[in-house]
Order: C-alpha cells, then sequence, then structure tokens
C-alpha cells in the first residue's frame, strides 16, 4: 500500500486560515443586519491586533514548550497571558458578569495565534525569539467601538502591561482582504504541527 504524503506546512496553513475566515464569516453573519454586506461589517466592527512581549523575558524553556517564567509563573503561555487580556477586557467593556451564557453573545470573537521571528526558516532555527500574538478581533455593532478605546486607554493598559510583560500593543484596523490576514496569522500553525516545538500556538475566544 502506498503510503499518503504528509500535508506541508504551507497547506496546513491554507487549512486553518480557511477554518479562521469560515468562523469569522459565522459570527459576522449571526450579528450584521439584514441587509449589511459583510465585507462593511468586518471593516467596522474588525481590528488586527499583534501583542508583544519583553524580549528579555525567556518565554520558552524545556526546548520550547511554550511555557513562560513571567511573574515566577512557570505554567502559563503567551496565549494564557492574552486570554487574561482578552477576559479583563470584556470585563470592563460588558461587565462583570461578562462570563455568564446570556452575555455569550455580546462578546467580541478573537482568532489568536503564536508566532516567532524567522517562522519561514523553521527547519534551521535554534531558539525560537521574540514570542508574539497575531489576534484578529470581530466585535459586535454595540460593543465595536469600546474595544480599541479600551486597548488604548494607557490607565487601563498599563497595568496588565506590567503584570504579562508585554511590550507593545499594535492596533489595526481590518482590511476587506482577511483571508491573507489570516493565513498571516497562522503561518507558525503548519511549521509547528510537522515538528512540535510550542504545545499552545492558537486559541479562538471565547473558548
Amino acid at each position: 500500500m502506498q503510503e499518503t504524503s504528509r500535508p506541508s506546512p504551507h497547506q496546513i496553513n491554507a487549512h486553518y486560515g480557511r477554518w479562521f475566515d469560515q468562523r469569522m464569516i459565522e459570527f459576522i453573519d449571526r450579528h450584521r443586519g439584514q441587509y449589511e454586506p459583510r465585507e462593511l461589517f468586518k471593516v467596522r466592527n474588525g481590528l488586527f491586533v499583534t501583542v508583544s512581549f519583553d524580549q528579555t523575558v525567556r518565554p520558552f524553556p524545556h526546548k520550547g514548550l511554550g511555557h513562560s517564567d513571567l511573574d515566577g509563573d512557570r505554567t502559563l503561555t503567551a496565549l494564557d497571558r492574552f486570554a487574561d487580556v482578552y477576559n479583563r477586557l470584556c470585563r470592563t467593556v460588558i461587565g462583570r458578569n461578562f462570563h455568564r451564557p446570556s452575555h455569550r453573545d455580546r462578546l467580541p470573537m478573537v482568532i489568536a495565534c503564536l508566532d516567532v521571528n524567522g517562522t519561514r526558516h523553521w527547519r534551521s532555527m535554534g531558539e525560537l525569539e521574540n514570542p508574539h500574538i497575531h489576534s484578529i478581533w470581530l466585535s459586535t455593532n454595540e460593543t465595536a467601538p469600546k474595544i480599541p478605546e479600551t486597548l488604548n486607554d494607557p490607565e487601563w493598559l498599563e497595568p496588565l502591561k506590567v503584570r504579562h510583560r508585554i511590550r507593545q500593543i499594535d492596533i489595526q484596523r481590518l482590511r476587506p482582504e482577511t483571508s491573507r490576514m489570516t493565513g498571516y496569522a497562522a503561518k507558525l500553525i503548519g511549521h509547528n504541527m510537522a515538528e512540535l516545538r510550542i504545545a499552545d500556538d492558537f486559541r479562538i475566544l471565547p473558548g
């Protein structure tokens, strides 16, 4: 029997990109107006947010399995810390009971993917450097104005940057060509699936 060839990292990335796109379409169709084009909703309510961490911290001990020693807690991954920022933002924007089922439909959907420097040279990479997270945010019409306002509020953000050793948060409006952005966000996943070095490489929130 002929052995089936394994998919390439590029094919895996493309698969995840299509899956992410489909999840976004499902969110948009639940929340857009009856005659509102998907692209209009996406541009108005979408953000592309990149979170960079302090490069002096070594976030990949034990052969780069994605764990962090930030704040002395080696069990938290970069995506755990990103999820904490997400939860605190939802608490601020929606209220302290944001996690209850009655509020779930008001929560923003976020696709967050871990990345490191030099992903294209994965096979020849030594130590994984500069962990950062590319994330795509889609919000409801109700919360869309409040999300970037909160993320840009220094009084709200600075304590979290210190807590999680966040160096920078870059916020951009989502562009219409989202397929390129989902593919870009997922570019590490295919390499990591072929040679597992990071245990936690993407999240879709809320979980």
